[in-house]
């Protein structure tokens, strides 16, 4: 995977931020959220989060230690410092110790600690990024790191790949257990800097941007070079045919199926086709394999549950 940092660009950032009011910290999060999302082979549209440990001040002239996490509703892609809300560090860091947390008491307690009230909601995953002692956090869904553990022997395989500045993470649900689960992990093994995610993604993390970044190409890389030298059994394919009418012309029936079903719903239906949704379409069992769902439970956001063959 190419790494895309650009020192250049990161001056660029650093520039226009400082002249409308944002500290060093916020802009170098902001380019590098953005060199991630810009990737759709590391982060789909809404998925993925990253946060940076700073200070801001509050409404009482108080400076307070804080991170700066991806709010819900927006896209890594092209966020904005209002994108990534501070959420007072100290206490959330006070619920170290404490056993349990439901995702409703979760996310009401991260917005009363917001410095400012109007921002969106913090991420899912505030409380994980809170809980790894470094300045610098980057989560993404990469492709290359599901292929790796979404297999069977999924495990074994992570560990034959990575070296021991990783740990890997069964699943958990994103929330307050997954924070707890990684802050157990990561007391045990204070020299880490990446932990890999079984069925879920990847954290890099460090006390520069740079080196945080670096650190997710570095093993997405790895992963990717992992997956390339694995035997692939080709799949069965169902004999050629053509279909004998064009998209412009199956579209609108389609769309007045779904309005048929949801008539308080309207539809935009978009055609894509290439080799790999080819192979896909064409390969023996189609019905079984069209039914999983998704390799990763972000992608429900934009990829949805099942497909529409």
């Amino acid at each position: 995977m190419k790494n895309n940092w650009s020192q250049n660009s990161a001056e660029k950032y650093l520039k226009k931020y400082k002249n409308i009011g944002f500290s060093k910290d916020l802009a170098l999060r902001v380019y590098t959220t953005r060199l991630l999302g810009r990737n759709k082979e590391l982060v789909l549209h809404g998925g993925g989060n990253t946060s940076v440990k700073t200070t801001a001040k509050d409404i009482d002239g108080k400076k307070y230690d804080v991170l700066c996490v991806k709010g819900s509703g927006w896209d890594m892609a092209d966020i904005e410092p209002e994108g990534l809300p501070a959420v007072k560090l100290e206490p959330l860091l006070a619920l170290k110790k404490k056993k349990y947390l439901s995702d409703e008491d979760m996310v009401s307690f991260q917005k009363r600690n917001l410095i400012n009230i109007k921002s969106p909601n913090p991420s899912v995953e505030t409380f994980l990024h809170a809980f790894l002692p470094f300045k610098f956090v980057d989560h993404t869904h990469a492709d290359a790191i599901l292929n790796v553990t979404n297999r069977p022997g999924g495990l074994k395989f992570c560990n034959k790949i990575f070296n021991n500045k990783v740990s890997v993470v069964p699943y958990i649900m994103p929330g307050f257990k997954l924070a707890k689960k990684v802050n157990e992990i990561y007391s045990k093994n204070p020299n880490i800097n990446c932990l890999i995610l079984m069925n879920h993604g990847i954290f890099t993390f460090g006390d520069d941007a740079k080196e945080t970044y670096d650190l997710m190409i570095k093993y997405v890389s790895q992963a990717e070079r992992a997956v390339k030298k694995l035997k692939v059994k080709k799949i069965k394919q169902i004999n050629k045919f053509s279909t004998k009418f064009n998209a412009h012309e199956i579209s609108p029936i389609i769309r007045g199926l779904l309005s048929d079903n949801n008539p308080d719903q309207k539809f935009i239906v978009n055609y894509e086709l290439n080799y790999h949704i080819k192979y896909f379409m064409n390969r023996i069992n189609l019905r079984t394999y069209s039914s999983k769902g998704t390799v990763q439970h972000n992608h429900v956001i934009r990829v949805k549950t099942c497909t529409l063959i």
